[in-house]
Formats: structure tokens, sequence, C-alpha cells
């Protein structure tokens, strides 16, 4: 059999192997300040993209940036889906998506001690579970929709509206 090859030296300078450290995996918070979880907004972009606002900032994070991938194939795992949920039933969930309630909740657990160590809350980002309703978040899902048309002059509004591109009130 012959030896085997050695290892060699990334361009970057990691070891061969190394998991990438994204901004959740450096340590430090998502933002600096944030204090409790109603101090941040969750806004679904798309299907792999998250808008978080604190404050006066914002930041679009992917389940990487989040550590919610998977170690070999990089793809979100079911903790990152488990959020985007969330974020598409205003910040609820009351699902069977996620297998059994025991599987849910080990997801959700899984879920939320990402989210801890990312923006650097000791809280837990969850109010407890109640009967027949399910999960909610502490922290607040904005849709998108709505704050997209918020930010539109009273004049690109009226067109949109003529076009039938918008929503009317």
């Amino acid at each position: 059999m012959p030896p085997p090859l050695p290892s060699r030296a990334l361009a970057s300078g990691a070891q061969p192997g190394a998991t990438p450290v994204g901004p959740a995996r450096s340590g430090a918070p998502v933002f600096d300040g944030a204090v409790t979880w109603e101090d941040l907004a969750f806004l679904k972009v798309d299907g792999q993209t998250l808008l978080v606002r604190f404050e006066r900032r914002s930041r679009r994070l992917s389940a990487q940036d989040l550590g919610l991938v998977g170690a070999r194939s990089r793809r979100p795992c079911a903790p990152f889906e488990m959020l985007m949920t969330f974020c598409e039933s205003s910040g609820w969930l009351k699902t069977r998506r996620f297998g059994s309630a025991r599987a849910t909740k080990t997801t959700l657990s899984r879920l939320r001690a990402k989210l801890r160590a990312a923006f650097g809350i000791e809280a837990d980002p969850f109010h407890e579970f109640k009967p027949g309703m399910g999960w909610r978040t502490r922290f607040h899902v904005v849709d998108g929709e709505d704050e997209h048309e918020r930010a539109l002059s009273p004049g690109a509004r009226e067109v949109l509206e003529r076009a039938g591109k918008l929503r009317r009130r």
C-alpha cells in the first residue's frame, strides 16, 4: 500500500478539514448592544436569507452565518428550516412538519442554542409552549411586503396601485 499523501497548506492559512469560521462561530455576537430578544426583528428575505434588525442597524444572515448548516454538506439543517417556519407564520410554530413532539422539541432546542450563541443573549428566544397555540418567538417577526410598501413615496404607491402591483389599503 502506498504511503499517505502529505497534507497541503491552504492559501487562507487554515488547516485542511477545518470548519470555516463565520460570524456566529467567532464568539462575537451579531449585534453589539442587543440585550433582550425583544430588541431584535427578523424578516425572511428568501428561502436562504434572513434580515435581522437591531435599532437602526441590520444584517443579512444565512444559515451558515448562524451556524445552522450541516458539517459536511454545508446545507441548511432542520433548525434553520424551523427558524424560517417561525418567520413565515408571524413568530408562531404549530406544526408536525419536524416529526413527533419529541423531535420538534429537540430541533427547537438546537435552534435555541445556536441563536443564543449567535446573538450573545442568554435569555430564551422562545416563550413557553402553549397547548393549542404552539411556540412563539420573543423576537419580532416582520412581514416583508408591508415593510417594503411602507418605504414607498405616495407617488410611487399611487402608480403601483393603478398598475395592480400593490395591495390597496
